[in-house]
């Protein structure tokens, strides 16, 4: 069994789970992020849980054999360098880049909301259907 096909497909459900509720229920979605981000210690807890997935992908994708592999391993990267500054070390910094796109009024249509959620899915898709190639 190829571990980086199972990463894969966990990254790829989580991204579909995430990203599908953006996609059907807007307002709830971006109500709750607004909750999560609210405070430093909220924020922290979301970089630790992002540098938790972030880790298993760079270590699944360490070998760099196959395209999927090094996909893994160069967004598990991206992920740390983003996460460890902005979200550990001085959550404020994303706390006020978070809410600088966060909506004041969450009645209306949010349709780029809902765009910005199927893109998510269609990417979510794709970890999916790589990995279960993969495997």
């Amino acid at each position: 069994m190829n571990v980086a096909g199972v990463i894969a497909i966990l990254v790829g459900i989580l991204i579909i789970s995430s990203r599908g509720h953006l996609l059907l229920f807007p307002d709830s979605a971006l109500r709750w992020f607004g909750k999560a981000i609210k405070t430093e210690s909220r924020t922290r807890i979301l970089g630790a849980v992002a540098i938790l997935i972030a880790v298993t992908m760079v270590w699944s994708g360490m070998p760099q054999r196959f395209a999927l592999e090094t996909v893994l391993f160069t967004f598990g990267i991206f992920i740390l360098l983003f996460a460890i500054p902005t979200l550990l070390l001085v959550p404020s910094i994303y706390m006020n880049f978070a809410n600088l796109f966060l909506p004041d009024d969450l009645t209306g249509s949010l349709f780029g909301w809902r765009i910005t959620g199927l893109v998510g899915v269609i990417i979510g898709v794709a970890f999916l259907m790589v990995g279960i190639d993969t495997l």
